[in-house]
């Protein structure tokens, strides 16, 4: 390279969450590939290592190859009761650095055999509030002294993985901007948008539409009334004519399905074309887009068939 010469840096995108890399000592662990999690816009070979979180090498026995594949056999003495972050760090000669990490559990042969039996399953259902508590707590069927003499028990414990995804899913909400429009917002006005999802408000504030759940604590709203008010509320975008947009969500599995509704329409409509500004260039929407059948149809819950 000469003194003239610059590398232009690109971002390395993961696209998918790891899974928990669940081991058991002396037990082979084929091994996890980690190129299929991330995406690397640049093309070249993606090298990658491996360390938990504390900086400490991975367990004895498992190891990570330059090429991306995570395995090995943990060796006795590895396993314990709280889980490992696992820090996985991928480079190639023109990206930055990216650090992903993976929850990863070894268990003992003993505990391996009780979780394969469904023991340790049956031991953790029971150790937790019972179904019919719950039906109480949801129709308020409770006395406030009840409440309390169960509080610890049932708002004391730690929040999961699965809970936080479950109200990302159903509190998602969408913005979606006219760049081109630079004046201030004005005051929201309530839209009537066809094939929007009644479980969602549509609003206009003239130089943005803003989705938001109706009700936050309905139960029946799911992340496909989500979907359909995002995909609405792009046709409603083309309707009026904008071409440079930008996307602000609450997570980006709403971004996506807003996204490809973007694509689908820049291919049906020939010459009248949008851009997601934020969003120009991610290549894992890319991936996304391209994993779809060849009518480009998203395959996304309710709409694969």
């Amino acid at each position: 390279m000469t003194d003239q010469e610059a590398i232009s840096f690109q971002d390395l995108k993961r696209i998918h969450n790891l899974p928990v890399i669940l081991l058991v000592e002396d037990r082979p662990f084929e091994g996890l590939g980690l190129n299929s999690f991330i995406y690397n816009p640049s093309g070249e070979k993606t090298e990658f290592t491996a360390e938990l979180l504390d900086g400490s090498p991975v367990p004895s026995g498992l190891s990570c190859s330059e090429d991306g594949i995570f395995g090995g056999t943990p060796v006795k003495g590895t396993a314990k009761s709280e889980p490992y972050t696992v820090l996985f760090i991928a480079q190639s000669d023109s990206t930055w650095p990216l650090v992903f990490d993976a929850q990863m559990v070894i268990v003992t042969e003993a505990e391996a055999k009780r979780l394969e039996s469904g023991e340790m399953a049956a031991e953790f259902m029971a150790s937790q509030p019972d179904r019919e508590l719950w039906d109480k707590i949801a129709h308020q069927q409770l006395s406030e002294e009840e409440l309390q003499a169960k509080r610890k028990e049932i708002f004391e414990r730690p929040v999961t993985r699965s809970e936080l995804n479950w109200l990302a899913e159903r509190w998602a909400t969408l913005t979606i901007w006219n760049v081109d429009d630079v004046s201030l917002p004005g005051t929201g006005k309530l839209l009537q948008i066809p094939n929007a999802s009644e479980r969602y408000r549509v609003y206009d504030f003239g130089v943005a539409l803003v989705a938001a759940p109706n009700d936050l604590f309905d139960g029946k709203r799911s992340f496909i009334d989500a979907i359909k008010t995002a995909r609405a509320m792009v046709h409603e975008v083309r309707n009026r004519g904008w071409t440079l947009i930008e996307f602000t969500g609450s997570t980006k599995q709403i971004e996506v399905p807003a996204w490809i509704e973007v694509q689908n329409l820049n291919v049906e409509k020939g010459a009248y074309h949008m851009e997601v500004r934020n969003l120009a260039g991610h290549g894992e929407y890319e991936m996304f887009y391209n994993q779809f059948d060849e009518q480009k149809r998203p395959l996304t819950a309710g709409t694969a068939g």
